[in-house]
């Protein structure tokens, strides 16, 4: 690790991120109006940096991510627990998280939530 100071020569120190388990692949019903969730763990080296999360999903199969930030449907996008709506988001979708923490970031694998009516 490294410690680096800004413009005001407040120390803060690097941190690097790593996924310690991927969010899993889970299944819906839209007319059930399910809360399915997808959970993330993180760790940092050195140990005791602060993890923030940020949650994205994909409708096309992983070819472009967008955030879950005030998306209707998903909630708590920026912990390590996403939940998902399944009478708000009645199609398939991929999740996958950006854990983050002094500088250094990390990207869980991506999970499937299939949606069935």
């Amino acid at each position: 690790s490294t410690l680096s100071t800004d413009s005001e020569d407040t120390v803060f120190k690097d941190y690097k991120v790593r996924v310690t388990t991927q969010p899993a692949n889970t299944s819906g019903n839209t007319t059930a109006s399910e809360t399915k969730t997808f959970t993330v763990a993180g760790a940092t080296t050195p140990a005791g940096g602060t993890l923030a999360y940020l949650w994205y999903y994909s409708t096309d199969n992983g070819s472009t991510y967008a955030t879950t930030a005030a998306v209707s449907g998903f909630s708590n996008q920026t912990t390590a627990t996403l939940s998902v709506n399944t009478a708000v988001v009645t199609s398939n979708v991929l999740v996958k998280a950006v854990l983050s923490s002094g500088g250094g970031t990390a990207n869980s694998a991506a999970a499937k939530l299939t949606v069935t009516a």
